[in-house]
């Protein structure tokens, strides 16, 4: 047994070697290949499917949390978030934006009402009309669902009973003993 320890510790000592030496050695990439995936126009077709998927995300979820802020200002992220949201303004009426509430941020809710109005205002300075979007003060109800349908399809889970799980541990590659799993 000591024999067998022996080898299976040269093997691991082997093993975390060559993986330092390639970590070591590192990817050298000066990028120039990156060009041909990833072309710098921004109108090419992989950034406008890139900009097309981030709309519809941001979209969807239209809430600023408090990474978007910089105590009470609109940082970069929350600007290219808020850009992103009325990329495409609903025909419908306004886009509505959520903020999430004091409560959430850990913020008076005189930050709150301050982080609001930055909000407002960029928009506003984006070339928006005050009737174009309202915002709101706390969480995207469309975000929320119940958890009923999937506690009520959980059985479908299940692929066996008890009685053959060892057998699907066999034949899954499982290597214990079956007194083991009996008792």
């Amino acid at each position: 047994m000591a024999r067998y320890t022996n080898i299976q510790e040269r093997l691991l000592i082997s093993l975390a070697s060559a993986g330092l030496l390639l970590a070591a050695a590192g990817c050298q990439n000066d990028g120039s290949s990156d060009a041909d995936f990833f072309p710098a126009d921004a109108n090419s077709p992989v950034h406008k499917m890139a900009d097309a998927q981030a709309a519809v995300g941001a979209q969807g979820d239209a809430t600023l949390y408090p990474t978007h802020f910089d105590g009470n200002s609109l940082n970069a992220l929350g600007q290219a978030k808020l850009d992103s949201i009325v990329c495409n303004l609903p025909a419908d009426g306004p886009v509505t934006i959520y903020i999430q509430p004091a409560a959430y941020q850990n913020v008076s809710a005189d930050r709150s009402k301050s982080r609001q109005d930055a909000v407002s205002q960029y928009l506003i300075n984006s070339h928006l009309t005050a009737d174009q979007f309202k915002l709101v003060d706390g969480p995207n109800p469309d975000l929320h669902y119940s958890s009923a349908d999937s506690v009520a399809n959980y059985s479908k889970t299940d692929t066996g009973d008890a009685s053959n799980s060892a057998a699907g541990n066999a034949s899954a590659g499982y290597s214990g003993s079956a007194s083991a799993a009996s008792k």
